[in-house]
Order: structure tokens, then sequence, then C-alpha cells
């Protein structure tokens, strides 16, 4: 991100020109990411203050994110069995 806006900011036609968004409009979409936020903050946090290991956190982030998908209805049933089923075995 800092590079793209050194880039344009240098060069203003290396972007394309789009209106400026309100607050209003900037809250709002804030508001519809915030779990990510916290899913990262929760994970960064409790991995930095030793509460749990690196690979803990990978579980409690997965999971995190997999209660995200069913609560904002982004996984259901189908999808979820259609994900299981899609993951590769390691069997030899």
């Amino acid at each position: 991100m800092l590079a793209i806006y050194i880039v344009v900011r240098i060069k203003p036609e290396a972007g394309p020109a789009a209106p400026r968004a309100t607050r209003q409009e900037r809250w709002k979409a804030l508001s519809e990411v915030w779990s990510v936020g916290a899913i990262f903050f929760v994970v960064m946090g409790g991995i930095y203050s030793g509460i749990f290991t690196p690979t803990e956190g990978a579980g409690i982030g997965a999971f995190s994110t997999f209660l995200v998908a069913v609560t904002y209805g982004g996984m259901r049933m189908r999808g979820f069995i259609d994900a299981l089923l899609e993951t590769p075995s390691r069997r030899r």
C-alpha cells in the first residue's frame, strides 16, 4: 500500500481518479470489516503476550474466522460439507 501511495503521489495519472469517500461512507465500510481487525488483534496479541503459541494462534484464528463466516451467513451447511470434501487428504 505504501508503494502504491508513493507512486500515485509522484505520478497521479498512474492511478485512477475517484471521488473522495465521505466520513459516513468510511465508517460504514469500517463497520463491515471490524471482525477481521478483531481476529487479527486477538491472534497477534495472544502470540506476542505469550498467552498461546503461533500454532495455537493459527487454530484460534481459523476457528474465529469460521465463526464469523457462520454468523454472517457466508458459510452454510452445504458449503461447509463441500469445503471438507474438497480438502485434499494426506494418506499415503
